[in-house]
Formats: structure tokens, sequence, C-alpha cells
């Protein structure tokens, strides 16, 4: 692994915990489900949100990807909307 990959490994490492908080942050919540998966050698996170039909508006599953090889700008983007996602599908049943 080059010397930025290993600094962006850092970086997505942070925007794990990031994303760590937002799943817990679902626990209980009959309308998302969010599941966090990591590791593997692409050293990547892929980040899949479930939504109930009944709060979906028509889309169900949000799908979002961070790894060492994308931009810093790029992982951030990801993680943002990703976030965002969740936060949309809780106003809508608010």
């Amino acid at each position: 692994m080059t010397q930025e990959q290993l600094s962006e490994l850092q970086h997505v490492k942070e925007l794990f915990k990031k994303l760590q908080e937002l799943q817990y942050s679902t626990i209980g919540d009959p309308a998302l489900s969010v599941s966090l998966g990591a590791g593997g050698y692409l050293h990547s996170i892929s980040v899949f949100v479930h939504v109930s039909e009944e709060y979906s508006n028509g889309k169900a599953l949000g799908s979002f990807t961070l790894a060492v090889f994308l931009s810093s700008k790029e992982n951030e983007d990801a993680c943002n909307a990703c976030i965002a996602f969740v936060n949309a599908h809780r106003t809508l049943r608010a």
C-alpha cells in the first residue's frame, strides 16, 4: 500500500466511526436499518441503508462505498451522502 493510501486509510477509519454512530442511532427505529461492512483486500467500507417500504417514498435502499483508492473528497462525499439519506428518511416520518 502506498503512503497516500495509508494516509487515506486513517481518514476512512475516522469516517467509519461517524458511520457507526449513525448506525447506532437507528437501533430501534422501525423505518431504518444501517448495515456496515468493512475490511477486505480493497480496504473499503460498504454501507447499505434499508428503509421500510412504508417510509421509503419509492427508494428503499441506499448504497455507499468508501475506499483507500478513492480521494478524501470522494470518501467524505459518500459519508455525507449516507448521513443525508438517513436523515431525509427520518424527516419523512416525522
